[in-house]
């Protein structure tokens, strides 16, 4: 599983982990028909950069007979000045009982450097939401030290979550900080537009983030089984997992707008992303699929 934030900053929070490689062209062909509705790869490219220095992200999608998600393999270029770049990657495996649609389990290696971090995240699901985020773990191969264990927890009381978050080491059972999170939030169609929180505790701030979106499928939604009530949870940078595609974000640290290409049955092919605050970002993803 990644690694997020704590606090009222995971309203703004953005996962990316992704690899080098050479420009894609979008125009050509790049699933098996185009009525393919199983997501298994999802590539971005910084459109500022030239070839062979601007793939950023490459994200892979592995999934069991019962279509359910079960490894998601993730590369980051995290220097994109030199080639070759200095890069690390994410595996996670998703882990379930019986026929269950929801994972009570991920496991995760992450690579960065010559560092090496394992974590283990248990969950619980309250009406398909994450209500329990618990005893995730990760130990660094390179210090020898373990990090510890991070509980969170979340309640949801019509259009206000909260959220309590825990840090312990594994030499003291009493957490070593504690923070709240309040979050209000607006719902349309069934999607986050709005939130404004506030955290409290060992980690304090604020803020608010408004959003807009189609109406068409958002294809992380329903690959990626793990829902959180609240926005800034993401497995895949710039996708809060709602269940439209987003196509603008707004808060006061930044202004992005998306617009998307479709395929005949609805299926963002590409998405451009351009921030308003900083006009020289701008990447395009580009999804594909599979039957």
């Amino acid at each position: 599983m990644k690694v997020y934030l704590s606090g009222f900053v995971v309203l703004f929070f953005v996962v990316a982990f992704s690899s080098c490689q050479k420009e894609i062209d979008d125009s050509l062909p790049n699933n098996v028909t185009n009525d393919s509705t199983v997501l298994w790869k999802y590539v971005v490219i910084d459109t500022t950069l030239s070839a062979g220095l601007d793939t950023l992200e490459v994200h892979y999608f592995e999934y069991d007979n019962q279509k359910r998600l079960t490894r998601l393999i993730d590369s980051l270029r995290e220097d994109t000045s030199s080639s070759p770049a200095y890069t690390s990657s994410l595996v996670t495996d998703f882990f379930y009982n019986g026929n269950e649609t929801l994972p009570y389990k991920s496991m995760g290696l992450q690579k960065d450097g010559t560092d090496r971090r394992w974590d283990t995240t248990y969950f619980s699901f309250q009406n398909g939401l994450v209500s329990l985020d618990s005893a995730r773990i990760q130990i660094s191969n390179v210090t020898g030290i373990t990090w510890g264990i991070i509980t969170r927890s979340f309640t949801v009381s019509g259009t206000t979550i909260t959220m309590t978050e825990k840090f312990y080491s594994y030499t003291n059972p009493i957490p070593s900080c504690v923070s709240n999170s309040t979050v209000l939030q607006t719902y349309s169609n069934g999607n986050i537009i709005s939130a404004n929180g506030t955290t409290t505790g060992c980690v304090t701030g604020s803020g608010n983030v408004q959003m807009n979106y189609d109406n068409k499928p958002n294809p992380f939604y329903s690959t990626i089984p793990v829902h959180y009530p609240t926005t800034g949870f993401s497995f895949v940078e710039g996708n809060n997992n709602q269940k439209n595609n987003m196509t603008e974000e707004n808060s006061t640290a930044f202004h992005t707008q998306r617009s998307y290409s479709y395929r005949s049955n609805g299926l963002p092919s590409v998405v451009r992303v351009n921030d308003l605050n900083f006009p020289s970002y701008s990447y395009k993803g580009i999804y594909y699929y599979k039957n």
